[in-house]
């Protein structure tokens, strides 16, 4: 089995600072490369096509779309690392999400067990909080524009549908959107609301159950027609799923349910929201055959989901979003020390001598470091009990942290994690030369991700952010994203836990 299409005669061999590896498909806008950071990290690069390159009117839309993107980043988006709106070709950069679409899993393996279709929706629906919170309406939900990771799904080409397709379609007075998929609204060109990504979402959630769009196929105005002035075809869908779909299916959109409704009655129908998160969170809410497929492209990629692995290893990493908490305690009980990895990857050369340096601060109750020797750093590797040990320092994109959470000081309610620019201010170099900053938490063998939670950048003042933290509840150890920005850097952290510099 082919996993990526072979680059052609033709193909770029470096978009911006990325090096193009292999074709990942095409689309309306142009074709989609898996392409490779300096630091090693897989990204899905979408170069336009020429034809629209030259049209001053589509790049200026494509910039603004770009720009509404990057505000998106939740766990079940593939969000916007990258971008050159302007550049020649113009291209933008996003998180590559190891796995297959949708569409590609239902036409190959076929329909989905209602169990795991509710799983598919709960996801979807929370990607969907965050796009509509970013005050971005998708337009374009459909099944190719669904990816399949093992930790869950991820809507891809968010806010990016519109500039997709506005310069070839929007001049013969159509809309942007796919048959089968888009709202009545969109069709007949009435307004545009979150409620148009709520009628895709039921529709999305049809054809994985069903294997069939609820207006049936054919030719794209006949099944617009159906979808303006006909009922769903609901009749395969299950009967507990039904009537959640039928709601989002509804012709008038202010009677269709809210995305917060729609996570609810999910929720309820999968058993409760508790039911919900950890089938996502621990694996296993793919059926068999495309979690093996899945499996196969995070391979070819040399990139490891636990939730994918040998039945022996424990529940899958769970991804955050900035605030997100996680009970290491919970998830791995057995063990006694962790591996803390930050990993930056940069955006442009910044010069030579461009370094991010990781640190580690033992803060007490008072919100202060507990002495100056437990602030850990490239230049004082270890604090003096020996519980947090800075392993790696001066690597060019990761640098990992070992804490032993057994002789970690009672007297420590948190560890913080950060990651700084060294000689920032001297070198003028801040967080917008870096694409983005991740924090992992793995077990010593680095065979077994316990939480991950990735930094989509920052203002081009800030020069240190403190990415996560450790936490005491109790005997409990926790990890929360904390992803904080500092404009006076690493020394302004220090001085705000008290350390002396």
């Amino acid at each position: 089995m082919t996993v990526f299409e072979a680059l052609q005669a033709g193909d770029p061999d470096q978009v911006g600072p990325y090096r193009i590896v292999a074709r990942l498909g095409a689309g309306g806008m142009g074709r989609v490369y898996l392409g490779r950071s300096r630091g090693g990290r897989p990204v899905a690069v979408k170069v336009v096509r020429p034809d629209l390159a030259d049209d001053t009117g589509f790049r200026h839309r494509f910039a603004r779309e770009i720009t509404a993107a990057r505000r998106v980043n939740g766990a079940f988006t593939a969000g916007v690392i990258d971008a050159d709106p302007h550049g020649s070709p113009a291209w933008l950069a996003t998180v590559y999400v190891p796995g297959i679409s949708l569409g590609e899993a239902v036409a190959t393996h076929g329909p989905w067990p209602q169990e795991r279709v509710l799983a598919l929706g709960a996801g979807l629906a929370e990607a969907l909080e965050v796009v509509h919170a970013a005050r971005v309406v998708h337009r374009d939900l459909k099944p190719s524009n669904v990816l399949l990771a093992a930790d869950g799904p991820r809507v891809i080409d968010f806010g990016i549908s519109v500039a997709d397709e506005a310069s070839a379609l929007t001049r013969s007075g159509m809309v942007v959107g796919s048959p089968g998929f888009m709202s009545p609204e969109q069709i007949t060109g009435n307004p545009v609301t979150p409620a148009c990504d709520v009628f895709s979402l039921g529709s999305v959630l049809v054809f994985t159950a069903t294997g069939a769009g609820p207006f049936g196929s054919g030719l794209a105005h006949a099944v617009n027609f159906r979808a303006v002035y006909e009922e769903p075809d609901l009749q395969r869908v299950p009967n507990s799923l039904r009537a959640v779909v039928a709601k989002c299916l509804t012709k008038d959109p202010s009677r269709r349910l809210s995305v917060p409704e729609l996570l609810e009655q999910l929720a309820v129908t999968h058993g409760g929201r508790q039911a919900v998160a950890m089938s996502l969170a621990e694996g296993g809410w793919l059926p068999e055959p495309v979690a093996t497929a899945v499996r196969l492209r995070a391979t070819a990629l040399n990139i490891q989901h636990p939730s994918l692995s040998a039945p022996s290893c424990q529940a899958g990493s769970t991804r955050l979003e900035k605030g997100g908490k996680v009970s290491l305690t919970t998830k791995a009980p057995d063990l006694t020390t962790v591996i803390v990895v930050l990993n930056c990857d940069v955006r442009t050369p910044a010069g030579p001598d461009f370094d991010v340096d990781a640190s580690a601060i033992l803060v007490g109750a008072k919100g202060r470091v507990i002495s100056d020797q437990h602030f850990v750093f490239f230049n004082n590797r270890t604090s003096p009990e020996g519980s947090v040990e800075h392993l790696t320092a001066g690597m060019a994109s990761e640098e990992r942290i070992k804490v032993d959470l057994v002789t970690v000081p009672a007297e420590v309610t948190k560890i913080v994690f950060l990651a700084s620019i060294y000689d920032a201010a001297n070198r003028q170099q801040t967080f917008d030369d870096i694409h983005q900053a991740s924090i992992r938490v793995i077990n010593p063998s680095g065979d077994h991700e316990i939480t991950h939670y990735s930094f989509p950048g920052a203002s081009s003042n800030v020069s240190a952010v403190i990415l996560g933290e450790l936490y005491r509840r109790g005997t409990e150890w926790r990890f929360r994203a904390v992803g904080r920005g500092y404009t006076s850097g690493l020394v302004g952290i220090a001085q705000e836990f008290g350390i002396n510099v």
